[in-house]
């Protein structure tokens, strides 16, 4: 495997759940394609631990079974309701309200896989002292208290009244749900950086 390959956990929907069905029809869209580029590379999801190179004497199975064994210490958990939002230019499902139990689980996902990261140099521009901090101690600047759970569903979109157009659009798109669970969790792997990330497993939250 190569030394550039990432890993990243995610919370990602099953292929047969109504949330991403609506997703891939949205992604399969021949109009929204030219504007859904970032996101179907990195995948529909939410990412809990972001994306790292493994350390060095780290392998993927040991990450799988750690993942594994750290899943099933998990409670299943029931999202509040999705809303479709702006974050910048960007175009995302976000959460009506906070889930305290889930910004939980996303602080231990990356403090508790940290072992795993190879220490990495990214750039500062345009960070707070806080998120230089957190890039610092943990790779990435969004997470902890920066981070915000959001299922991207655009790239960069500058243009005001085309993103005005895509956001009424995926609104509309995204108007009915049944309430949406995090019922596993997932390891998403990427082999080199031209290459999508790609589902690697899958482990379920068992604690009752």
């Amino acid at each position: 495997m190569s030394r550039d390959a990432r890993f990243a956990i995610y919370f990602a929907p099953r292929l047969d759940s109504p949330l991403a069905q609506k997703a891939a029809a949205w992604f399969a869209d021949p109009d929204s394609q030219p504007h859904t580029v970032s996101p179907r590379h990195y995948g529909f999801h939410a990412t809990l631990k972001p994306p790292f190179a493994l350390n060095d004497g780290q392998t993927p199975d040991q990450l799988r079974q750690a993942l594994q064994c750290f899943a099933a210490e998990q409670v299943r958990l029931t999202l509040p309701p999705f809303t479709v939002n702006l974050l910048g230019n960007f175009i995302a499902l976000t959460l009506s309200v906070p889930s305290e139990p889930l910004n939980a689980l996303a602080a231990r996902c990356v403090q508790d896989f940290d072992y795993f990261r190879r220490p990495a140099v990214r750039p500062e521009k345009e960070l707070s002292p806080r998120q230089r901090e957190l890039l610092a101690k943990w790779g990435y600047p969004y997470v902890l208290d920066e981070w915000k759970f959001h299922m991207t569903l655009t790239s960069s979109i500058p243009d005001k009244n085309t993103r005005q157009i895509f956001l009424q659009t995926l609104k509309a798109h995204f108007s009915e749900f049944t309430p949406v669970q995090l019922t596993d969790l997932c390891i998403f792997m990427q082999p080199d950086p031209a290459t999508p990330f790609a589902l690697m497993d899958r482990f379920p939250c068992l604690k009752q």
